[in-house]
């Protein structure tokens, strides 16, 4: 029985109506095999216990457990069991556990299958942009995400911003030992502000070590919920939140002259779809068709950005991409903390010389570039998987250059494909891996977004920070891509 059919039919049961145990997977209701009458909306709902069909409630599915108090009688202990159900709703049943002599009650044996990282025991600080998702953000957050924090029992304290850059301050500002899980419910831009408030931070090193930093979909961009997370939908993220497994990944440090170091988990790019995400912020109360719609424009002007380009790669052929990734997916590292060591830059300044290592880029490429795209995650929006070979802490960066030259047939082909990761098979996509990257730009006037998020258009450098920073990852892995 599919987990829908079989939790709304549980909506009728009664604190004496279905004995149950424990199973591998799931709470398992047991009794003759016959169908279970359907329950009457609004009520309780008594039945015979020769009445009930097999059904289960996953432990995935499951918010909370709690024992109820005993009586003389000889039945099995009853447990109040709060879990997800349809159209991510939160239901209620009791049950009779059967559990094994000696064991620990049953609501504690649940709780640890439903938790097996011990989410419901972290304590999380809660940071909302009311103006992200067209200022729709709180009322996602109130209506979708709020009632499953609620009924898992999770300690919540809510911060809302009042303006940009406030994620920051609330960050640097903020007691070490008060939270344990950073959640914000917003787009990207607030996750950019959290990493940097903590990189900002005297003792930066201990909370990165403490601090886990996550993402709950309520903005216009979300591409950690996307990656991380599995979905974009605020209420199915909010549960794979809750079961999901603590893992280290890495971040990036971006430099440019004259300004102070910044870090981004996300993106960096210039070019086609740098304009298409900066220069349509007018444009916002679209949704996401403006992007589409800045795409589409630059695409058919065949606008070039021109610049240079030099990298210092890991893998710079498709070829080496694939078997790089084929032999990193599925590793799963040791959760080592870091130290300052971990955020030191590596390579020589943005003003020196490019390292005599790294390669440039073909000069009649970048001089008619028409997309430079960089970044460690690998969904970008919803359903738009630009660096399917992404890792969450293979210490590279996913690199993807097109040519402005480029027949405007295959380019629609190839930018078409992306929610599919099917760009990566174009031969006129260059597709690679690198451990840092030097771009200039060669125009007068332009844009550069890191995270989303417009930065000075001048020349930056970009090299990885290898697993500095704590997310959440459903299964501990990123969002499945296609096969390379």
């Amino acid at each position: 029985m599919s987990r829908s059919a079989s939790n709304d039919r549980l909506l009728g049961l009664s604190r004496l109506s279905a004995r149950a145990q424990l199973g591998d997977n799931a709470v398992i209701l047991a009794s003759p095999n016959q169908n279970l009458p359907e329950p009457t909306i609004g009520c309780i709902t008594c039945f015979d216990s020769d009445s009930f069909a097999s059904l289960e409630i996953l432990y995935a599915d499951i918010l909370w457990a709690e024992c109820l108090a005993a009586d003389d009688s000889d039945i099995s202990p009853q447990v109040e069991l709060t879990y997800v159900g349809s159209e991510l709703r939160v239901y209620k049943c009791v049950l009779s556990i059967d559990t094994l002599p000696g064991s620990k009650d049953a609501a504690t044996q649940i709780l640890a299958r439903a938790y097996r990282h011990e989410m419901h025991r972290k304590r999380f600080l809660v940071i909302i942009n009311p103006h992200g998702g067209q200022g729709n953000a709180e009322n996602l957050y109130n209506e979708q995400c709020k009632p499953l924090l609620q009924a898992a029992h999770v300690s919540v304290d809510v911060i809302k911003t009042t303006y940009q850059g406030h994620a920051t301050a609330i960050v640097a500002d903020l007691p070490l030992s008060q939270y344990d899980v950073i959640v914000c419910a917003s787009g990207d831009g607030i996750p950019h502000e959290v990493v940097n408030g903590m990189r900002s931070r005297k003792d930066y090193v201990a909370a990165f070590n403490r601090w886990t930093v996550a993402q709950l979909p309520c903005g216009s961009g979300n591409a950690m919920a996307a990656s991380c997370l599995g979905t974009v939908r605020p209420g199915a993220a909010t549960l794979a939140l809750l079961k999901a497994q603590e893992r280290r990944v890495d971040l990036m440090g971006v430099s440019q002259a004259g300004q102070p170091p910044k870090l981004s988990f996300l993106s960096q790019t210039y070019g086609v779809i740098a304009c298409s995400d900066i220069c349509t912020e007018f444009l916002r109360f679209m949704g996401a068709v403006r992007f589409d719609l800045g795409v589409l424009y630059q695409v058919v002007r065949r606008s070039k950005f021109p610049c240079e380009i030099s990298i210092k790669y890991a893998c710079e052929t498709k070829e080496g991409v694939s078997e790089f990734y084929s032999q990193r997916k599925g590793e799963n590292p040791e959760d080592v903390d870091v130290s300052s060591k971990n955020f030191q830059l590596r390579f020589p300044d943005v003003e020196a010389p490019v390292p005599e290592d790294w390669t440039v880029v073909d000069p009649q490429v970048t001089a008619n570039l028409g997309i430079f795209y960089s970044g460690k995650m690998p969904y970008v929006a919803d359903g738009v998987q630009f660096f399917p070979a992404a890792l969450p802490d293979d210490g590279t960066i996913d690199i993807v250059v097109t040519d402005a030259r480029d027949p405007f047939t295959k380019t629609a082909a190839y930018l078409t494909r992306v929610g599919s990761g099917g760009h990566f098979d174009f031969s006129e996509v260059h597709y690679a891996k690198a451990e840092a990257f030097r771009l200039t730009p060669r125009l007068r006037d332009s844009v550069i977004s890191v995270d989303g998020e417009n930065f000075p258009f001048q020349a930056l450098q970009v090299e990885v920070l290898k697993g500095v920073c704590k997310t959440l990852l459903k299964d501990g892995e990123f969002a499945e891509t296609r096969n390379l």
